[in-house]
């Protein structure tokens, strides 16, 4: 989980809403409490974890995190005794994330449509019924935008690397250099922050792409040798 709040917050959310809106992009649901509390379920676990920092750790808190997303404060860095991250495909992944949203849009999508019945039924209210259709549209909406994303996402990815790609030739261009210049940082880098502390962070052009592309080549190089 702080792998992914980190990756979130590495894309550079505008504001705390779409710092969640990342985390459910990446599989993760959100559950919003009073106070501002805010919980997240990993993919394939049945508990939600609390974003605080007595769970994740120092900088993990819910005010650390509008800080940073605020240019405040530097991201997050993970405790010592973090295990390493599982190694995973990005196309299982997108699989494992499309799945759980199209199951989550099918239970939305049925609950929108017992609404009427329930009115008519005097479950509910026609006021009720007004705001909770309203509410089901809106997330069947936002769930129906992400899903195409994400398989826009897959099929890009399933598609191959063209060597004509701009975040490929980019880098390729600048693969042996032996000194930065202000035509490299232009091209490769989007900027630079310097943090009151002396910390900085570097956000690279290309970083989502390039990211594609690299695991696109270990996915097919790795069903190559097994092939062979």
């Amino acid at each position: 989980m702080r792998l992914a709040i980190i990756a979130a917050l590495e894309k550079k959310p505008a504001d705390f809403a779409a710092f969640l809106r990342l985390m459910e992009e990446s599989g993760f649901a959100v559950k919003r409490g009073q106070g501002g509390v805010v919980s997240f379920l990993a993919p394939g676990n049945d508990k939600y974890t609390r974003l605080r920092a007595s769970t994740l750790g120092a900088g993990f808190d819910p005010e650390d995190i509008r800080e940073v997303i605020a240019g405040e404060r530097p991201l997050p860095e993970l405790p010592k005794d973090t295990p390493p991250p599982l190694k995973k495909s990005q196309s299982h992944r997108l699989n494992d994330q499309i799945a759980a949203k199209e199951k989550e849009l099918t239970k939305i999508t049925r609950y929108k449509q017992s609404l009427y019945q329930d009115w008519k039924d005097g479950e509910i209210t026609q006021q009720e019924y007004r705001e909770m259709k309203a509410d089901y549209e809106r997330q069947v909406a936002e769930l129906s935008d992400l899903l195409a994303r994400l398989t826009a996402e897959r099929k890009e990815l399933a598609s191959g690397v063209d060597q004509q790609h701009t975040a490929l030739v980019a880098f390729a261009k600048y693969q042996n250099i032996e000194k930065l210049t202000r035509e490299i940082l232009i091209e490769l880098v989007d900027h630079i922050k310097v943090y009151e502390n002396g910390n900085i962070s570097v956000k690279f052009k290309f970083a989502d792409e390039f990211r594609r592309i690299a695991e696109y080549i270990e996915i097919n190089t790795t069903d190559t040798a097994e092939a062979g």
